[in-house]
């Protein structure tokens, strides 16, 4: 295949992934439309609930969201307002800030889980359960690859800070 098919064909994938992105977001919306959550309020307490009580920086979650620093900063305070995140400061360097579920952000997030499966998340796409575990790991190595590039974070690699995950182990 010459360059030129594989941009072309590069920039078909990026069109369908754009597209789907849109679509499913929109799919999302929906659910939540009567809660309290946005699609992006729930995908940034989505986030923090998967790695738990170590946290997560600031600056990776923004990167995992779609969203700018500047974006993700008003969100996360608006849903720490709300009690919903918890932020604290890594004890190596006090300008990092490490965002953490709280309680309520817990029961909160497990409510909206509720109405998505409600909306059929599983049915609703017509993907069988090997189909969704199949895409997972396809976008999963297409993002190891671009983060090879240094252009995607990958969730499962976000640094913490040692320090402060030992002292959260013992508290």
């Amino acid at each position: 295949m010459d360059d030129l098919s594989i941009a072309s064909e590069f920039a078909g994938l990026v069109r369908r992934l754009h597209q789907a992105h849109r679509l499913l977001k929109g799919w999302l919306a929906e659910r939540l439309a009567d809660s309290e959550l946005s699609e992006t309020d729930f995908l940034i307490l989505g986030a923090c609930r998967r790695l738990g009580d170590a946290g997560l920086p600031q600056g990776s979650l923004a990167g995992l969201v779609g969203l700018s620093p500047a974006q993700l900063s008003s969100v996360v305070e608006r849903l720490r307002q709300r009690g919903w995140l918890e932020v604290r400061r890594s004890e190596s360097d006090r300008r990092r800030q490490f965002l953490r579920l709280s309680p309520l952000g817990f029961d909160h997030l497990a409510e909206s889980d509720r109405r998505i499966a409600d909306g059929g998340l599983a049915t609703g796409l017509g993907w069988t359960a090997e189909q969704r575990r199949r895409l997972a790991a396809d976008l999963d190595s297409l993002i190891a690859g671009c983060d090879q590039g240094g252009s995607a974070p990958d969730a499962d690699r976000l640094d913490s800070d040692p320090s402060d995950s030992q002292r959260g182990a013992a508290a």
